[in-house]
């Protein structure tokens, strides 16, 4: 998972999801074209 920068988990974050706030709420799972992009090492639009 990633946590944002500042983020107050205070429950367990599931794997393979991008999390944020405080308190630390998932925003979004981690799919397919971003580990692509992350590995060709592209620019992805995270709120498409």
């Amino acid at each position: 998972c990633v946590i944002g920068a500042g983020s107050v988990a205070t429950h367990s974050i599931p794997a393979n999801s991008v999390a944020y706030g405080a308190p630390c709420e998932v925003a979004r799972e981690i799919g397919d074209k971003d580990r692509e992009c992350f590995y060709k090492d592209r620019k992805l639009d995270v709120w498409e």
